[in-house]
């Protein structure tokens, strides 16, 4: 999907949780010249995450157990860090950069300021946002497939997905903002045009 975001509109910074995070996917990303930051799984991949951040956890000044890689061309770094739960992640813009946030220990105590890892702060800040916006786009549109077998589900809620994304990026290439019940029509229209 991501090759078919239009060149001359500047370039891309692409965000992903830990469903699209991988090595494979960067490494793609990284050679069409696009920015990213992705959310990943301790085991994908499990040599990066799980068999060398996770071991080498230690303090880095501010920060209570954080770990950073940087690959031998210095154009990718991983990072784990302890905060209140795990976190992994995988960016082209970002190495071992430190900086301060406002935020909470817990839910019922005052934003205080505090240190975290500039990679961390980006993806909760910008990547973030538009995740929570998709995953409120799929509650929109969410068809009830509970009596379903695992696989055809996965395969519909995949397909959700998808549709999900395409109206995202549809929306903002065309510069509408419409209501989810008029993709399939709109989609149809565009379509039409083109056949």
């Amino acid at each position: 999907m991501v090759e078919c975001l239009p060149k001359d509109m500047g370039s891309y910074i692409i965000y992903g949780d830990n469903y699209y995070g991988s090595m494979d996917i960067a490494e793609w990303l990284q050679q069409n010249g696009f920015k990213f930051t992705f959310m990943c799984r301790l085991t994908r991949p499990s040599y990066l995450f799980k068999d060398l951040l996770a071991k080498n956890l230690k303090n880095m000044g501010e920060i209570k157990q954080m770990a950073v890689a940087v690959n031998d061309e210095k154009n990718k770094a991983a990072l784990g860090w302890k905060d209140k739960n795990y976190v992994w992640l995988l960016s082209n813009q970002y190495g071992s950069e430190i900086g301060s946030a406002m935020r909470r220990q817990h839910k019922e105590a005052e934003k205080s300021n505090q240190f975290v890892p500039v990679m961390s702060q980006d993806y909760t800040e910008n990547g973030m946002r538009h995740v929570d916006t998709f995953n409120s786009n799929m509650v929109r549109a969410d068809p009830t497939h509970k009596n379903f077998s695992w696989r055809r589900t996965h395969f519909l809620t995949m397909l959700k997905i998808s549709l999900v994304n395409m109206q995202i990026i549809y929306c903002w290439i065309k510069k509408i903002n419409f209501i989810q019940r008029q993709l399939q029509r709109r989609i149809k229209e565009e379509i039409s045009r083109i056949i």
